[in-house]
């Protein structure tokens, strides 16, 4: 099997210096693009995300145009996932920061996850006991430090388990270990505020702005964990999967079953068209 390609600083390779920030601290950013129909879905999203991490952390931002070469390059590889990381760049021993650091950036071709098409016909979420630690300053952004999804991810041992939903450390509901959470509720669409915590994920943000085209009230607040088992339709969302409907959660010692609700189908459907016709 041939490896995937990979450009590091706009050239082929696979090696990257040990003394990278991003290696020794997780002192970067990435950003999972999907490459469909010969197109990079949604890509103007993840750069503005991406730019706006790397004026949070301080890290100079490449220019979209040559990420979007870069990617389109790698991505010749066939439909599939793109991965940007962008790192600080190399740095000596300890945390402060180097008055002169050059980024390193890291774009590389992945081939679709085996479960992409069974998770759009329903998922089943299992609260994690991994909480999400508030910090204002990191929140929203897609930053290379991910150890506490990691740990949440290793409490998901039942196979039928497709995603852990993780809380705050104060108890309110942030969102899943890769995927971002809507629930419904009388006809209203729910979601988390990310303002202390978590991604502002590039397919929740396409979905509010779809619910407002379509005139539904929407509400991103504070959540707690009785609020979302009351719903009456539960889905995630991921730029790489989009829409997934939950059809089963198992919160604490309660297990619950739920419909592929209207709203989640509808959405559903709506991404399905963003794919097929490339407007965006």
């Amino acid at each position: 099997m041939n490896a995937s390609p990979v450009l590091i600083n706009g050239q082929p390779g696979n090696l990257i210096d040990i003394s990278d920030r991003g290696f020794q601290y997780g002192d970067g950013l990435f950003e999972t693009i999907l490459f469909f129909r010969d197109r990079l879905v949604l890509f103007s999203c993840h750069m503005d995300r991406l730019q706006q991490g790397c004026s949070r952390l301080g890290i100079p931002f490449p220019g979209m145009d040559r990420l979007a070469k870069e990617s389109n390059a790698v991505a010749q590889a066939g439909e599939g996932v793109v991965k940007i990381l962008l790192t600080r760049g190399c740095g000596g021993r300890g945390y402060n920061v180097p008055a002169e650091s050059k980024p390193n950036r890291v774009v590389s071709w992945h081939p679709f996850p085996d479960n992409l098409s069974a998770a759009c016909n329903g998922i089943e979420l299992q609260r994690c006991q991994t909480a999400l630690s508030i910090q204002p300053l990191l929140a929203g952004i897609k930053h290379c430090n991910r150890l506490e999804q990691v740990l949440a991810s290793r409490e998901l041992a039942n196979p039928a388990i497709s995603e852990g939903l993780m809380l705050d450390t104060e108890g309110f509901v942030v969102e899943g270990t890769r995927m971002n959470l809507f629930f419904v509720k009388a006809d209203t669409l729910y979601t988390p505020l990310l303002d202390r915590c978590g991604v502002e994920g590039i397919a929740k943000g396409w979905i509010l702005e779809q619910a407002k085209k379509a005139g539904i009230e929407t509400r991103e607040k504070r959540i707690r964990l009785e609020s979302l088992v009351q719903a009456d339709e539960i889905f995630m969302t991921n730029s790489i999967y989009g829409v997934m409907p939950v059809v089963k959660f198992q919160a604490n010692a309660s297990i619950k079953d739920y419909p592929i609700g209207v709203m989640t189908l509808s959405f559903q459907k709506a991404w399905e068209k963003l794919l097929q016709s490339g407007a965006e």
